[in-house]
Parts: C-alpha cells; structure tokens; sequence
C-alpha cells in the first residue's frame, strides 16, 4: 500500500472558491471540541465568509491528500516579529497520520524563513475537564510552545457565553522560532537545497 501524496501550501488569493471547503474541513475536525464546549450544537469554528477574508488576505494555509483538502489553519503576523494560527484543523479521517505535525512545521518555517522570531496561538479549555483539549494543550508543549498568559475566556459575542458549558480559560502560548541565518555565496548549499 502506498503511502498518501501530502502536500501543505499557502493557499492563494485567486483561490476564493476554496472558502467553503476549507470552513467545512475545519468545522468537521472541531465538531467534537465544540460539542464539548458548548450547549448549542449550531456554532462553528470558522464561516465560509471568514475563511473567504482569510483567503483574500493571504493567511489560509492547506494541506491536502492525493488533491483533496485535509487540513487547513489560518495564520498572520501580530506584530513586529510574531506570527499567530489559529482554526488549526485536520480532518478526524486523517488524525494520526502527522499530517498536524507536517501543518505546523510548515507554518513555523514559513513564518522563521520571513523573519519571524516567535509563534503563538490560543487555546481555549473548559474548567471542566475535556480529554481532547488536555491532549492538545500538551501537544502544542511537545512542539516547545510555552503558555504565557491564562485568563478566563469573555468573548465579545454574548450568545458565545451563555452556550458554553461551563466557564473557560484562554492560554496563549508561545514558541521562539529558530531564524534561519541569511545566505550568503559559497555558503555549500546547491540551489535546490535551499
């Protein structure tokens, strides 16, 4: 049997009609984080009209298998020298296969290779204990991601608060990215090493 054709890439802007998908791929991976965290079963992780603006924003990023969208996260600079994801999502189908791993190291080489010194990203769990986000949460640790703040989680749209489950903290975290060093003539490296 062989092994799945995976390849992650910056999904253009011309590519609008992609909007839709990437919001179904993402929902579909949170459905089950969401179900935890909230009473309403009718709240998503993304809109297609936000993954549109992050399409025509230049900050999706896809992976795909054999041609077919399995993973996709947002991503974009917060500041002078940090990156930020978020909506990071791989199909249920697809988990286990490193195709989150695969995700990651590529934003974080996309986001070191522009200059970025650092990466963060939110991650949302609930006071009552949630298996999945306690796997995720040591995971992003794993991966040298470093939580920097806590809070309890208000977000601005009240409907949000009043379908959680139970009241939630927010953890930003927060991972220095290793800044490859500029090239330079007779550094060794062929062209199609770089």
């Amino acid at each position: 049997m062989s092994k799945p054709n995976l390849a992650i890439r910056a999904v253009t802007p011309s590519e609008s009609d992609l909007a839709a998908v990437i919001a179904e791929v993402t929902n579909r991976s949170y459905a089950s984080q969401l179900e935890a965290l909230f009473v309403a079963s009718d709240i998503n992780r993304i809109e297609v009209a936000e993954a549109a603006e992050a399409i025509a924003d230049g900050e999706m990023v896809v992976a795909e298998v054999d041609g077919r969208i399995v993973g996709a996260v947002r991503v974009c600079d917060i500041g002078e020298k940090t990156s930020f994801f978020e909506a990071f999502a791989v199909v249920p189908e697809a988990s286990g296969e490193g195709i989150g791993h695969a995700l990651l190291d590529y934003i974080e080489a996309q986001a070191a290779g522009s200059g970025q010194e650092a990466m963060e990203l939110e991650v949302l769990i609930p006071d009552l204990q949630d298996a999945h986000q306690n796997r995720l949460r040591a995971w992003y640790g794993r991966r040298g991601y470093a939580e920097i703040t806590s809070e309890p989680w208000n977000p601005a749209n009240a409907a949000l608060v009043e379908a959680l489950r139970s009241p939630s903290t927010n953890i930003r975290c927060r991972k220095p990215l290793r800044v490859p060093p500029p090239l330079s003539r007779g550094n060794g490296l062929a062209s199609n090493e770089l």
